[in-house]
């Protein structure tokens, strides 16, 4: 135990360090079932809290030992029985659990009970998985203003998406925000919005209203791929083709 270290943060370790070697394929799937990876990064939001603790002088006196209270002198009765194999999370559920955390911060603590019921996750491990997509967010969020120009104008264009993008196209565009390449999609999107006051330009339309030579995409990989195109991001015709397409593959799955 360091010199910055209380008994609880070693008992604390400890635990953590047992978990993680005995159940590397329990850990969040970011630490690709290394325990020594998992352990360092706990260890270092440990550090970081209790340089904040002394920052503050908010450091708490160890609790004195008495004679009637001896530190860690439980004595474990060896149990004679094969445990059951542990339940192990599959990555629907880490993606399920991630999903809920990204949306309010936390996981409820109905899902935390749930967890820890299912699968035996302790607090420790769900706490660093909580905070290493908290962390993750604030880098995105941060690198996604720097693209558009802040993050002001971050908050304008998805407003913008929000109140004028159908259904579909917006399931589209946050399926593609979420793979390498998004950027594109991003600054597609704020040339569109940018554009909004411009004067479309003719096109060329049939009988049916679709315009000569435009198909719908045949599934939501291919318009994903589509938005992903460096041309999206800057070649406004071809930000009009998309579009195009995006409208009459809705139009002809609700026809």
């Amino acid at each position: 135990m360091s010199e910055n270290e209380t008994p609880e943060v070693d008992n604390e370790l400890k635990n953590v360090e047992t978990f993680a070697r005995s159940n590397p394929s329990n850990l969040p799937p970011q630490y690709n079932g290394d325990p020594e990876k998992f352990i360092k990064s706990w260890k270092d939001m440990r550090a970081e809290i209790t340089r904040l603790q002394q920052a503050g002088k908010q450091t708490t006196p160890p609790e004195p030992v008495t004679q009637d209270r001896r530190p860690d002198a439980d004595v474990s009765v060896p149990d004679l029985k094969i445990p059951d194999k542990p339940v192990q999370p599959s990555e629907d559920e880490w993606n399920k659990w991630g999903v809920e955390i990204s949306s309010t911060g936390n996981v409820s603590q109905e899902t935390r009970v749930a967890i820890k019921t299912k699968f035996g996750i302790p607090d420790q491990i769900l706490d660093t998985y909580v905070d290493g997509i908290r962390a993750k967010q604030r880098q995105l969020a941060t690198e996604a203003a720097g693209v558009v120009g802040g993050p002001d104008e971050l908050k304008s264009v998805i407003q913008w998406a929000t109140d004028n993008l159908p259904d579909v196209e917006r399931e589209a565009v946050n399926s593609a925000l979420k793979q390498p390449g998004w950027q594109n999609v991003l600054l597609g999107i704020k040339a569109r919005r940018d554009a909004t006051n411009t004067e479309p330009k003719s096109r060329v339309v049939g009988s049916s209203g679709v315009p000569a030579g435009v198909k719908p995409f045949a599934n939501s990989k291919e318009m994903v791929a589509a938005m992903r195109d460096p041309r999206y991001k800057y070649d406004s015709e071809y930000q009009n083709y998309v579009q195009e397409r995006v409208r009459i593959t809705g139009y002809s799955k609700n026809a």
